[in-house]
């Protein structure tokens, strides 16, 4: 996408990438929000300095949740290696989520990315489950069956939701 795709999309991709930047939390979510809505490539170098910075502050959560289904929005493998890293950082449940659903929906490899992260915490576990139901993706009969036997554990009750 192009920065006319931007335009058409009604955004001002310098503006809004610049708002990621804004003192107010509450101002860089409603960015990130808008960014993930419009699902621009050409916004994920932002997005990634934006995040990068977001996560050293654990009481702007929502924000960061946004910033990372923003950058799953843009189907950009360059958010990989961000968020891989940021799997294993101490984050709230709900941005772990995120991480999750982001690493499935960026993956070139489904199964694999749900492998993984059924082996990985909880949170990031349920996200993949919640990316493969939007999705509505269908995993290799061996992975249905991995998923399965993740979710028959009393303390992973919680995801069947998503596999129902």
């Amino acid at each position: 996408m192009s920065d006319s795709h931007a335009v058409r999309a009604g955004l001002d991709l310098e503006a809004i990438t610049h708002q990621l930047q804004d003192k107010k939390s509450s101002k860089r979510r409603s960015a990130a929000r808008k960014l993930r809505s419009a699902r621009l490539i050409e916004a994920v170098p932002a997005l990634l300095d934006a995040l990068k910075i977001e996560v050293t502050d654990r009481r702007t959560w929502e924000t960061q949740y946004q910033m990372v289904m923003a950058l799953a929005e843009t189907g950009s493998v360059k958010a990989l290696p961000l968020l891989e890293k940021l799997k294993s950082m101490d984050l709230e449940p709900m941005v772990l989520l995120a991480i999750g659903d982001a690493l499935v929906r960026l993956a070139d490899n489904i199964d694999h990315a749900l492998d993984e992260a059924l082996c990985f915490r909880q949170p990031i576990a349920e996200g993949a489950l919640r990316a493969i139901a939007m999705l509505r993706a269908v995993p290799a009969q061996a992975t249905i069956n991995a998923i399965l036997k993740y979710c028959s554990e009393p303390k992973h009750a919680q995801a069947r939701f998503w596999v129902a």
